[in-house]
């Protein structure tokens, strides 16, 4: 009787805990890469605040251009000033910089 009550144990927990890889990480929301390119004016303006925060630009800012470009098609004054940012802030590794000329970008949109 004993064994018998241990194997459905063993069996249920085998059985409830599943086995094999979840399809999207714990918490359930697919985690965008960094380096995707935004598609629409609040994702970027939401980036620029992002790294207007932290200082940090790294591999986040590569996928700024595609919407940048956007911008300027629909906004040439507004995209040309974006793009004018766009190049000091990949040629800036100083945090104080970066927080200023993203600041500067998010304010523009």
């Amino acid at each position: 009787m004993r064994c018998s009550v241990f194997g459905l144990c063993i069996a249920a927990v085998l059985t409830f805990s599943g086995c094999g890889t979840p399809s999207a990480p714990q918490g359930g929301a697919a985690v965008p890469k960094s380096d995707a390119p935004v598609s629409s004016n609040d994702e970027l303006k939401k980036m620029l605040e992002q790294m207007a925060t932290t200082g940090e630009a790294g591999s986040a800012a590569a996928g700024l251009a595609p919407s940048i470009e956007q911008v300027k098609k629909s906004d040439p004054a507004k995209g040309a000033a974006l793009e004018k940012d766009f190049a000091q802030l990949q040629n800036t590794s100083d945090p104080a910089k970066v927080k200023e000329i993203a600041k500067r970008m998010a304010d523009s949109l």
